[in-house]
C-alpha cells in the first residue's frame, strides 16, 4: 500500500514517484522509488524523509536522484543502489530541488518561496535569494552557469549559479513575466 504522490518519468522504461507509506498510527515512511515500467516492480527505493516528499528528479547523467521534502531536507541518493550520499539541510520545509545541468549545484525552492542554493559537496547553503509572492520557477541556461527565477509577477531575475548574485532583472511591460 502507500500513494504515489508525483511520477516523473526518466526514460522509457522506468518511472521515479514520489511516495508515502503509513507504519503504524502515527509513524510513515516516506521517499521515492525507481520502478520499472515495464513489469511494475520496484528497481529502487530512496527513503529517510519523515514529512511529504514533494518533489524528486534524477541528474542529467541519470547516476543521482534529489528529492525534497516538507521536513525540510534535500538528499541526493545513488540512482544505482538508492543510498544516501547527501543530506541538504535548510530552514523550512522544501517545495522543489533541481539539478543544474551539469548536476554540480543544486536550487531548492523552499515553503516561504525563497530559493536557495546548495553546495553538492558541503551539503551546505552557498546563498538565498529573497522569497517570491508565489512559488518561483526556475530555469538554467544551457551551460549551467546561471538560471532564471520566475514566480508569476512582472519581473524575473537572472542570477550566477556560483554565487546567486542578481545579474539582471527583466520587466514586462504588461502583465506577468
Amino acid at each position: 500500500p502507500g500513494a504515489v504522490l508525483t511520477v516523473v518519468r526518466q526514460d522509457s522504461c522506468s518511472l521515479l514517484t514520489t511516495w508515502h507509506d503509513q507504519i503504524d498510527a502515527r509513524r510513515w515512511k516516506r521517499g521515492a522509488r525507481l520502478i520499472d515500467a515495464r513489469s511494475g516492480l520496484c528497481r529502487c527505493l530512496f527513503d529517510g524523509h519523515y514529512d511529504l516528499v514533494l518533489s524528486v528528479v534524477i541528474s542529467g547523467d541519470c547516476t543521482r536522484v534529489l528529492t525534497a521534502s516538507k521536513d525540510g531536507t534535500a538528499r541526493m541518493y545513488s540512482a544505482e543502489s538508492g543510498s544516501c550520499e547527501r543530506v541538504f539541510e535548510c530552514r523550512t520545509g522544501l517545495i522543489q530541488a533541481l539539478f543544474s545541468p551539469d548536476s554540480s549545484k543544486v536550487i531548492a525552492v523552499l515553503s516561504d518561496f525563497s530559493a536557495v542554493g546548495l553546495d553538492d559537496e558541503t551539503g551546505r547553503c552557498d546563498y538565498e535569494l529573497a522569497p517570491h509572492t508565489s512559488s518561483p520557477q526556475i530555469i538554467f541556461s544551457p551551460d549551467g552557469s546561471r538560471f532564471l527565477v520566475a514566480a508569476g509577477g512582472p519581473s524575473a531575475t537572472l542570477h550566477c549559479i556560483a554565487s546567486g548574485a542578481l545579474e539582471r532583472e527583466f520587466q514586462a511591460e504588461n502583465g506577468f513575466v
